[in-house]
């Protein structure tokens, strides 16, 4: 499911991902190796220049990720 989301909607979602990865105490780069995507990915998410696929979504999830 591809998502539209404006682009204060997709700051809210950046934000919350950095909030989740600060919670677990990790960089960026070891948040990504535990995605399993690289560390620019995870800045990309975190600053609202892109969203993560669906599947990553519900693996944000699975670790007590809200979505926005």
């Amino acid at each position: 499911m591809r998502l539209k989301l404006s682009d204060t909607d997709k700051l809210k979602m950046g934000l919350s991902i950095m909030k989740i990865r600060e919670n677990k105490g990790m960089s960026r780069g070891e948040f990504g190796h535990y995605m399993g995507v690289e560390e620019k990915t995870i800045f990309n998410w975190e600053t609202g220049r892109a969203i993560p696929t669906p599947c990553n979504r519900e693996a944000l999830k699975s670790i007590g990720w809200e979505g926005i």
